[in-house]
């Protein structure tokens, strides 16, 4: 059997999604109706080599990376079956590149296609999380779903459809599958079968009807009794079962439903009930198969999902079309009619999502992502439909599924991670990596593990070890072990295996740490760690991802040029000579972007792509990119830190930090800027300067094209615009006035523009307007800054709290030298991930010793004791003495030493808003959005500063700071003695509410009274009547005169005076309508129909108006 790894390579996976295309593609003809037959043959995938300059150029362009899947397409007659056309290398649709990022390009943008969870066809027993009743899932492949319930009441079985009804089981095995009363009692006891006959007797036609319409598709309302049981049981035995999962649930091998299946569930329900077995664990992975992109695809064709039916549907459309005459396929089909088919699978997915891709880390960690929700491929359809015991970790996971990465949020137990030696067969069973007691490798099935005992290495004591022992984890003579976890990084995925000494960590904190890895900037001064974890014998994590990352050389040879953009390399096998390009500024999704920097090789230097006859087996990295140095993955600084509270700037998670350590830890950042171009947009600069000449300074508009979008290769600084184009708009009311009297008093354009709003300079390196949307890609560099998000690899993140000066930064008593973070010693104990200890300190002794520590995890029997052999083997101290150069204070015995510390993408400006003042709605709310948008404070904070009795700054929210208040704000600024607060538009705009419902509302300094209106004070407040109910002439937009913007009355669109409408007769008023019925005894349906005039009273009753027919007498 053919298996491949879960972390397989793009090449694979776009094979794999090819060969369903082909094969489904291939299956989906012929296609009829009475007059032709349209058919397929030789169907071929023409994959192309895209380069990451086409990926550049397909997200500035929002295009997509695909290729053209042909075939020959012949029509003949469906009479004579004479071929009547034939069209060769017909394009039937394009397939997805898969990108080195594993992910598919589809109009600009990047998505990827998470693994899929989902349970095999077999017969599960537990019990219900509902109602605690014990309950038999039978999941089918084909057939119908359904459940069988044993009431622990009555002994009796019942049926549960999809509808959700019980309905008698007996009589369907009675009179479906003639199961006799001796069969039965062979299987359950004869006090329990008795019960169920007795309960269905007299019911039996029902129950049977009752089956017949819940189960069978194509129905006959004139059916006989034994006609429907004949369909109930082709029905039923149509229901398709996985031979080995049925073998571990009922005992025995089966493949479908029938009498067999369904005795042999009903004597396991009695046996789970009585306690005699346990009931299934239907949660764990010998019960499971994973689904990937090309199961996707083919399953969306093999159930015939709406949109194949829709292509067949267009395909049989276009027959009907063909010329009797001139039968032309070309000319009556469409090119590429199956595009729908999965360009629609990655826009309706659930389980296709849009990476942020901060570094390529996500990416790769991203190839092993894997969920139980899908329903659109068979996955659990919502999150509150997975139970918390399917959440939890299941020892079938060992070597599978990593037991920390997962979200924490109420996805947690929910989206998980594969480990790194995962794997799966064509049918998605998955399988591990382990060592039989000769020590030799062998990848075996989960199934096979889960009925075997599987021993950890390193946990040997006095002949036993701790192992999975089938279902149970537990000490066992070594003797009874069968296999063995081959090495500890096979539990864990891609990120989890970054972190040293992970064994010394809350399994918490190791969900956290993986998160935020991935999350990880770009670094300037990056540097690979110095405490690195083992991968194999001879090579650690840190140096095999970043081959991974790098630019490689598409064959063995030597290099005989390079440089920062080009390595040319002479191959061995024929000497041809082959170019490799750097990487340069290839955008991610949204935060990060990839640069090859510099080349890692030399001129006359042999270079590898890790064939078999390489010395190391291993590719040549070619390039240094900005998230690798020296060919190893770099995301962070090894940076000196002390454990020490300081002044309360490090209480709870701040960090402080050392000036020139902060200086240090500025990061690459990507921005992109997007515009949607329409018709009413105008890219012409000289108008941008007619129509807004002030906008912007003469060195501003230098930096834009004669389009107003910025150059390739400008500078921008803080406000600069990055595009500042013009868009069409209709004149108001009162411009058009103003335009009657001068032209240049109205502008018919609108700026739209986007500046550049950071402090730090920013780069442009990419520019397009090629397509709808115009992009615009930017650099740039941005220091560290009080607010910014640091952590270590152990989940340990903090905040800078402080950016010190180096002079005043704890130094090191003995050296002199200060150290570079100030970390929080309560921080280890609340959060016990002690492994960020041990890492300080085996980060010291590899910067003595000038070469990285390797840690091999679960290596040692004790942490802690290999720790203090090392530091005296090398002459390393844990602790060190510390002076605080401002008050002069010593501090002995300080926890110092080096450890890894990385920069995560929410630094400060992302999370700082703040608002000045600027544009406003018709509310008198901001226009603007994000960072300059509305303001609000949260239920939480206004505790708080109740709490603090912190009321005037309630008030001044509630108040001044509400709403647009230009006056206030004005004077503020000149420091004039401020205004009092005025009534807020949201206050009036209440009582003006109110107000047009009829109701006055009367504000007093401790209450508030609200009475209905009457006819004399309306009338008292009115400007006029509405006359009509029309609002604007359609000719000139003017306001119609008598209607709801007439000036004369209303003030216009902008209008505060009251009007009012005379009814047609008096009506009770809304305030008055409880009392109203109350008095006349009216129900709430009858005053309805009195008020429409659907009813009415006459002569004390109350008739129907339209047909005077009585309703009842009224009094």
């Amino acid at each position: 059997m053919t298996l491949s790894k879960i972390f397989t390579s793009p090449e694979n996976i776009r094979a794999g999604v090819d060969r369903e295309l082909v094969s489904a593609l291939g299956k989906s003809f012929p296609i009829k109706n009475k007059e032709y037959i349209l058919e397929a043959s030789d169907i071929v995938a023409h994959p192309k080599n895209f380069t990451t300059d086409d990926e550049k150029r397909a997200y500035m362009e929002s295009k997509s990376l695909t290729y053209p899947i042909t075939g020959t397409l012949t029509i003949r007659s469906a009479v004579t079956g004479k071929v009547l056309d034939t069209a060769t290398n017909f394009p039937l649709m394009d397939a997805f590149h898969i990108t080195g990022k594993h992910t598919l390009v589809y109009k600009g943008n990047n998505y990827v296609a998470a693994n899929l969870l989902k349970l095999k066809p077999g017969v599960f027993i537990r019990t219900s999380d509902a109602d605690g009743h014990l309950e038999a899932h039978f999941n089918t492949k084909k057939g119908a779903n359904f459940k069988i319930v044993l009431s622990p009441q009555t002994g009796v079985f019942s049926m549960e459809t999809s509808g959700g009804a019980l309905i008698p089981l007996a009589p369907l095995l009675t009179h479906v599958f003639g199961v006799t009363s001796a069969h039965a009692e062979k299987f359950i006891p004869a006090s329990i079968w008795d019960e169920n006959l007795k309960a269905a007797q007299g019911k039996e036609d029902k129950a049977l009807d009752r089956f017949y319409n819940r189960l069978v598709y194509d129905k006959d309302p004139k059916a006989t009794m034994a006609q429907k049981s004949l369909a109930l049981h082709e029905a039923l035995t149509k229901g398709t079962l996985d031979e080995n999962t049925t073998a571990a649930t009922l005992g025995k091998p089966l493949s479908g439903v029938n009498e067999e299946t369904l005795l042999l569930t009903l004597r396991k329900m009695v046996q789970v009930y009585k306690g005699e077995i346990p009931e299934d664990n239907r949660d764990s992975l010998q019960f499971k198969r994973v689904s990937n992109l090309p199961d996707f695809i083919k399953e969306r064709f093999e159930k015939n999902h709406d949109s194949v039916k829709a292509v067949k549907k267009r395909l049989r459309f276009a027959l009907e079309r063909i010329h009797p005459e001139n039968p032309k396929i070309r000319d009556t089909i469409a090119p590429k009619p199956f595009n729908k088919i999965f360009t629609s699978y990655i826009q309706d997915s659930s389980l296709i999502s849009t990476p942020s891709e901060t570094n390529p880390l996500e990416s790769l960690e991203n190839v092993g992502k894997v969920t139980v929700l899908g329903p659109e491929e068979g996955g659990i359809g919502d999150e509150r439909a997975v139970p918390l015991a399917a959440r939890n970790i299941d020892l079938s996971h060992i070597g599978i599924l990593d037991p920390s990465r997962t979200p924490e949020s109420g996805h947690a137990g929910i989206d998980l991670r594969f480990t790194v030696a995962a794997q799966r067969d064509p049918e998605g069973n998955l399988y591990t990596e382990v060592e039989d007691k000769a020590g030799k490798k062998q990848v075996v099935g989960v199934e096979k593990l889960m009925n075997s005992v599987v021993g950890f290495r390193g946990s040997e004591k006095n002949g036993f070890v701790q192992a999975k022992a089938k279902n149970e984890l537990r000490s066992v003579p070594i003797k009874d072990v069968d296999y063995w976890i081959s090495d500890p990084s096979n539990m864990y995925t891609v990120t989890t295996n970054l972190v040293p000494f992970l064994n010394s960590n809350h399994p918490g904190r190791l969900t956290m740490a993986g998160k935020a890895l991935p999350q990880a900037l770009s670094l300037v001064e990056r540097e690979a760690p110095l405490v690195q974890t083992v991968k194999g014998k001879n090579d650690t994590f840190t140096k095999f991802y970043g081959r991974l990352l790098s630019t490689k050389s598409p064959v063995d040879g030597t290099v005989i040029k390079a440089n920062s953009d080009e390595v040319k390399v002479r191959a061995d096998s024929d000497g041809t000579i082959h170019t490799i390009k750097a990487i340069k500024d290839l955008p991610f999704n949204q935060k990060g972007f990839f640069d090859d920097e510099k080349p890692l090789v030399e001129v006359g230097q042999k270079v590898y792509t890790g064939s078999a006859h390489d010395p190391e087996n291993t590719p040549t990295p070619i390039f240094e990119n900005n998230y690798t140095r020296n060919g190893h993955l770099a995301l962070g600084k090894n940076l000196t830190v002390a454990y020490m509270p300081w002044h309360g700037y490090n209480h709870e998670d701040g960090i402080v930090i050392r000036q020139g350590a902060a200086e240090g830890m500025s990061s690459h950042h990507a921005y992109k800027y997007e515009y949607d171009i329409t018709p009413d947009t105008i890219s012409k600069k000289v108008l941008l300067k007619r129509y807004f000449p002030s906008k912007f300074s003469p060195a501003q508009l230098a930096k834009l094209d004669d389009d107003g979008y910025v150059k390739e290769g400008e500078t921008l600084e803080e406000g600069d615009p990055v595009y500042a184009v013009l868009e069409k708009r209709m004149p108001t009311p009162e411009e058009r006035l103003l335009g009657k009297l001068n032209k240049l008093l109205v502008t018919p354009y609108r700026l739209v523009t986007a500046p550049w709003e950071h402090m730090e300079q920013g780069k442009v390196v990419s520019v397009s307007t090629k397509s709808p949307t115009a992009k615009v890609l930017i650099r740039s560099i941005k220091q560290l800054e009080i607010g910014d998000k640091l952590t270590g690899q152990h989940g340990n993140k903090g905040i800078v709290s402080l950016i010190v000066p180096d002079k005043d930064m704890p130094y090191d008593k003995e050296t002199g030298h200060p150290v570079d973070l100030l970390l929080n010693p309560a921080s280890v104990t609340s959060r016990i991930n002690l492994g960020q200890i041990h890492e300080t300190i085996a980060g010291k002794i590899a910067d003595k010793l000038g070469k990285p520590y390797l840690v091999k995890n679960f290596g040692n029997e004790n942490n802690i004791q290999q720790i203090k052999k090392d530091m005296a083997a090398s002459g390393v101290k844990d602790t060190s003495d510390l002076v605080d150069p401002k008050t002069g204070a010593n501090y002995k015995g300080v926890l110092t030493g080096k450890q890894y510390i990385v920069k995560l993408f929410k630094t400060t400006d992302q999370n700082y808003s703040a608002r000045n003042v600027g544009g406003y709605d018709a509310n008198m709310q901001p226009t603007k959005g994000g960072t300059e948008g509305a303001k609000a404070e949260g239920y939480m904070e206004a505790l708080a500063l109740i709490g603090s009795n912190a009321r005037k700054n309630l008030k001044e929210t509630a108040t001044v700071k509400s709403e647009q208040n230009d006056e206030y704000w004005s004077k503020f600024a000149n420091g004039e003695p401020l205004p009092k607060p005025k009534r807020t538009f949201a206050t009036q705009k209440f009582v003006d509410m109110l107000k047009g419902a009829g109701v006055s509302l009367t504000l007093h300094p401790d209450r508030i009274t609200a009475s209905p209106m009457t006819d004399k004070s309306i009338l008292e407040m009115s400007h006029g009547v509405i006359e009509a109910p029309k609002m604007l002439n359609s000719k000139n937009l003017e306001p119609e005169k008598g209607g709801l913007f007439d000036i004369r009355t209303t003030g216009g669109f902008t209008g505060t005076n009251w009007t009012h409408y005379p009814l047609a007769e008096p009506m009770v008023h809304p305030v008055m309508e409880r009392s109203v019925k109350a008095i006349l005894g009216l129900t709430g349906d009858e005053y309805s129909k009195l008020i429409s005039g659907e009813n009415g009273v006459k002569d004390g009753s109350i008739v129907n108006t339209a047909t005077g027919k009585h309703v009842r007498s009224f009094h």
